[in-house]
């Protein structure tokens, strides 16, 4: 720095991502990375594990983390530039730099009927459904449950 500047977001620490996680980033201005010209907008991931040093034409949108899930889990992922939702189970994933979690809202009717599934056999209470997971009811035994599909209109 010249005698009177200043840095413009102050000095900044190195960011260190470990093995299962990346940055989401977005360019402020056209500019040159290595190879590959980024256009102002463009958005790109920095993946783990790794050093990184944003340049000033770069912005961080957000940290992510893989989100491990067991062969009973999943999640809903939802494109943002074809709006198409995904459900993801059983394996661990990471977020594309198009992608985000989407949140699926189900009916009052819906919740109360996984609130009264959520006690087990000990009492514990219902912790509250995550709206990202996948909805998931467990059957008790001996008993018969019909899921319709709205998409097809069908049972």
């Amino acid at each position: 720095l010249n005698p009177g500047e200043r840095l413009e977001s102050g000095i900044q620490n190195v960011i260190v991502l470990g093995e299962e996680e990346a940055l989401l980033l977005t360019a402020l201005e056209s500019f040159k990375d290595g190879d590959v010209q980024r256009q102002a907008g463009d958005r790109w991931m920095v993946y783990g594990p790794s050093d990184y040093v944003p340049p000033i034409t770069v912005s961080i949108l957000e940290k992510r983390k893989a989100i491990p899930l067991d062969q009973n889990e999943g999640i809903y992922v939802r494109n943002l530039k074809s709006g198409k939702v995904s459900m993801i189970v059983g394996q661990s994933y990471m977020l594309k730099p198009d992608e985000e979690l989407y949140v699926k809202h189900v009916p009052p009717v819906v919740e109360s009927l996984l609130e009264k599934q959520g006690r087990d056999d000990a009492g514990v209470e219902f912790r509250g459904r995550e709206a990202t997971r996948v909805v998931a009811y467990r059957a008790p035994h001996n008993s018969a449950v019909q899921v319709y599909d709205y998409k097809r209109h069908a049972a």
